[in-house]
């Protein structure tokens, strides 16, 4: 296609420069998300980030937190799961138990709301007996 005028022809190809001006903005605000205090991290990016003010770096806490943290914090690693618990299922007596207990504390509850208990599921009809 062929245009008279060039400044129409170059605003219709776009800036050649531009994926280049796209890919280094890119890079400066990506830089903000970098680890920092780690030893191979590029602190020169970092610190250019930060002026540009699409990073920050992390302060140091005041006092009364520093004292109230303990020195031999262990955490749990994030992705780590826990050890198992060891959980024995329960008996059908205290199953029946532990009913019994939520029962009588829900209409305790109920009781105390002002509402009126639940109305007791109808019985099922045996089925009749098979034809013969």
């Amino acid at each position: 296609m062929k245009f008279k005028d060039r400044r129409i022809a170059r605003s219709a190809r776009g800036c050649p420069a531009m994926p280049l001006v796209l890919t280094a903005a890119a890079a400066l605000l990506t830089a903000g998300c970098t680890d920092a205090t780690s030893p191979t991290s590029n602190r020169t990016v970092h610190s250019l980030a930060v002026r540009v003010g699409a990073a920050t770096d992390v302060p140091d806490p005041p006092d009364f937190i520093k004292s109230s943290r303990k020195g031999d914090a262990d955490y749990m690693a994030v992705g780590i799961t826990p050890p198992d618990r060891k959980l024995q299922p329960r008996k059908g007596d205290d199953v029946k138990k532990l009913e019994n207990e939520l029962e009588s504390t829900r209409s305790q509850h109920d009781r105390l709301a002002g509402r009126k208990p639940p109305a007791k599921p109808a019985k099922k009809k045996p089925p009749a007996a098979a034809a013969q």
